[in-house]
């Protein structure tokens, strides 16, 4: 069990060292409704800073393939949700997770000419998006190395 599990086990937070909290001078929380505990632990989140440690434990926001559920990159690693896909709505991410790179070739995209990769989910073979190898424009040259993934071919997870 983690420091942090252990901490929040005992009813306290990590940083607040051996301090006693109220609830545990009467035996633990065995005689307190839902409603108190739930209070209680809130009242701790806001007085001591659990929430943000609570919040780091549940993991991170993942997208996985809608294939086949392999984990292909982070709600963190979001640039842009602004881009266009050959089924609609895609998004721009820094990082990849889990995928197969196809062979490069040039592709004429909505905004000029780009040398691209098709990006293949490791687990099933769907194609999920593509990585911008180069952009000859310069205004286009922030997109190099950079991660297109469809939104109808990926999933939400851990939200």
């Amino acid at each position: 069990m983690s420091l942090l599990t252990r901490g929040f086990a005992l009813g306290r937070h990590p940083s607040c060292r051996d301090q006693i909290l109220p609830w545990q001078k009467k035996g633990g929380l065995n005689h307190l409704s839902e409603s108190s505990v739930l209070r209680i632990l809130l009242t701790g989140a806001r007085r001591y800073g659990w929430a943000a440690a609570m919040e780091g434990s549940v993991g991170p926001r993942v997208y996985s393939c809608s294939n086949c559920g392999n984990h292909v990159c982070l709600h963190d690693d979001i640039i842009s949700k602004a881009f266009h896909g050959r089924h609609g709505r895609a998004f721009l991410f820094s990082h990849g997770r889990n995928i197969v790179m196809g062979p490069k070739q040039d592709r004429l995209l909505m905004t000029g000419i780009h040398t691209v990769a098709d990006v293949y989910c490791h687990g099933c073979g769907a194609v999920l998006g593509w990585k911008y190898e180069r952009a000859y424009e310069e205004t286009q040259r922030y997109k190099e190395g950079k991660f297109v993934f469809e939104k109808i071919k990926i999933i939400k997870e851990n939200w």
